[in-house]
């Protein structure tokens, strides 16, 4: 497992990394590994039922609610998350560059 970002944005993926980086002062540059998405969707219900499905089977959640690091942050893997997305009927766009080893 590894802790990885589950969150949402209505702007540009990009736009919004760069944001993350500078807001939470990681000290490895950030790493694009999925985008999720399909017509017509309700981006918040579906970030809420990622993060509360992730929960229900037991992938720690981050802590951080009073830092800049938020509590996107799960202890999960990409199987997992790709399962999620699926059940969802979500669209996976894969971006290998950077895959977490």
């Amino acid at each position: 497992m590894y802790w990885l970002k589950i969150g949402s944005t209505r702007n540009s993926v990009w736009q919004r990394i760069v944001e993350q980086n500078r807001q939470t002062s990681m000290p490895e540059d950030p790493k694009l590994l999925r985008i999720y998405h399909k017509p017509e969707m309700n981006i918040e219900e579906i970030e809420k039922n990622f993060h509360a499905t992730l929960e229900a089977v037991g992938h720690e959640r981050s802590a951080a609610r009073r830092t800049k690091a938020g509590t996107e942050w799960f202890a999960t893997t990409l199987e997992a998350i790709d399962a999620i997305a699926k059940l969802m009927s979500l669209e996976i766009e894969r971006y290998e560059i950077g895959e977490v080893e």
